[in-house]
């Protein structure tokens, strides 16, 4: 068994208690529980160890003075502290946005970099379809002309049969 106390006050389980009933212990009240049960309260900060005697809390009385001059001191503090985190944050804060600034640039910079590389693409394939496309129709012209002349060419020669076969009976 060893003596405890609790900062704030606490229940102790019977199975742990020297009385063999679940009890409650008041703040600083010396309470005797087993001693593995005392060495996890007190390894996990929830109770302190007492010496024989409970810690008597010092019954010091301030002045008023003294109590301003206290407070005072502690906002002076309060005042530093709030000071020094804002401007810690302030300076997380640049930093951030001087980092998403420069991943934004990037950004940009990447996707125009991409977009100028499907434009070239682009306009290869329209280059590459265009020469086919003008092949084709040179192709399809020069079949066009052929087909022309010779249907002109049988013209010319059904022209001449119909002119010669037209003269020899013109003349019987």
């Amino acid at each position: 068994m060893k003596l405890i106390a609790f900062p704030h006050g606490g229940n102790i389980p019977a199975a742990f208690s020297k009385t063999g009933r679940a009890e409650k212990a008041g703040a600083h009240a010396p309470i005797e529980v087993a001693a593995e049960y005392a060495d996890q309260l007190v390894d996990d900060r929830f109770a302190y160890l007492v010496g024989g005697k409970p810690p008597v809390p010092s019954a010091k009385v301030e002045s008023p003075e003294e109590a301003i001059a206290r407070a005072k001191e502690i906002m002076g503090r309060a005042e530093a502290d709030a000071k020094a985190a804002l401007d810690a944050a302030e300076g997380k804060a640049k930093e951030i946005v001087t980092v998403a600034e420069g991943k934004a640039k990037q950004l940009v910079l990447d996707a125009e970099t991409s977009a100028s590389a499907k434009i070239g693409d682009a306009e290869a394939r329209a280059k590459e379809i265009m020469g086919k496309a003008e092949a084709d129709a040179k192709s399809a012209l020069d079949a066009a002309e052929g087909k022309a002349e010779a249907i002109v060419a049988d013209a010319e020669a059904v022209a001449k049969a119909a002119k010669a076969a037209g003269g020899q009976s013109g003349g019987a």
